[in-house]
């Protein structure tokens, strides 16, 4: 199952004194290839740790959310209903894309981005931070 499990860790450069950063994190893929009986799911999920910088103050995680764009479903054999509610805080595991009603196999695809909602007075510099994908 699943495109991946794996934590993304990434240095970003952040404004510093507020405002916002897009950060693109690549693609998603679920590869559902079981053939599941009428009724079973996934789910692909996400979370992110604080963002820490080389010193000073760390952007919680509430000020991280994720939007999954456009989601490219593809039913190969069955039916599935696939969605990607909006994700405004990545505090603690949230559900990313996830599949329904599953007959079949199905795979979904998607071009995830965060953004970082930055602090007022916040210093501009590189950031570090962990966001980790799963499928359940």
């Amino acid at each position: 199952r699943g495109g991946w499990g794996d934590a993304y860790t990434a240095y970003r450069a952040l404004p510093g004194g507020g405002g916002g950063a897009l950060v693109p994190l690549g693609g998603g893929e679920v590869d559902e290839e079981r053939g599941d009986a009428a009724g079973c799911a996934w789910a692909a999920t996400v979370i992110s740790s604080c963002l820490t910088p080389p010193a000073v103050t760390e952007i919680e995680a509430s000020a991280v959310s994720y939007d999954a764009d456009s989601v490219i479903p593809m039913v190969k054999v069955g039916t599935a209903t696939i969605t990607c509610p909006a994700q405004p805080d990545l505090t603690g595991v949230v559900t990313a894309v996830a599949a329904t009603g599953i007959t079949g196999d199905n795979s979904a695809t998607w071009n995830p981005t965060i953004t970082v909602a930055v602090p007022g007075g916040t210093v501009a510099g590189v950031y570090l931070a962990t966001i980790t994908h799963s499928v359940l």
